[in-house]
């Protein structure tokens, strides 16, 4: 295990970097990972890249932080830059409230699925990224994608029927 992680930690740290933009947070997220590998080394079988199965620990680790890390902010918390424009409390409310709402809707997703919609709208991954993290092709993440949207978008619109 010393061998890997001295192989692939810079590589490792660079794409936690990628995913959180945040020095410390990528540190973290790194110790993770490795110790996730260590645990479960035994499942890796040797059909994907070291780095895929690294990046996907990461990945998971990463998505596993933000759950944990998602605070709903007051509309007190709501930056000073955001209050100058020229939208009203109402509509900034209304903002946060369909935030919640969608953010919602992708917790209830299964997996892949939520994993390919978070890097790909929130973390603005590449199709051929996302691909590669879970050992498809890039065409499968573009259409899992798309999948996903239209799989919100229906939802939504049957629950504004539903009111």
């Amino acid at each position: 295990m010393d061998e890997i992680i001295k192989m692939y930690a810079n590589d490792v740290k660079r794409f936690c970097m990628s995913l959180c933009h945040d020095e410390q947070t990528a540190e973290e997220l790194m110790q993770e990972t490795f110790y996730r590998a260590y645990r479960t080394i035994h499942r890796y079988d040797g059909t994907c890249l070291m780095t895929t199965w690294l990046f996907t620990i990461a990945k998971r680790s990463w998505i596993d932080s933000l759950r944990k890390k998602r605070p709903v902010k007051s509309l007190e918390e709501v930056s000073e830059s955001q209050m100058k424009t020229d939208e009203t409390p109402e509509v900034l409310l209304n903002r946060k409230l369909t935030m919640g709402y969608l953010m919602n809707l992708v917790d209830e997703m299964k997996e892949p699925d939520r994993s390919v919609f978070l890097l790909r709208a929130i973390s603005d991954k590449s199709y051929k990224e996302i691909g590669n993290l879970f050992c498809k092709s890039e065409n499968w993440a573009r259409v899992t994608y798309y999948r996903v949207r239209l799989k919100l978008m229906e939802r939504v619109k049957a629950d504004e029927d539903a009111l």
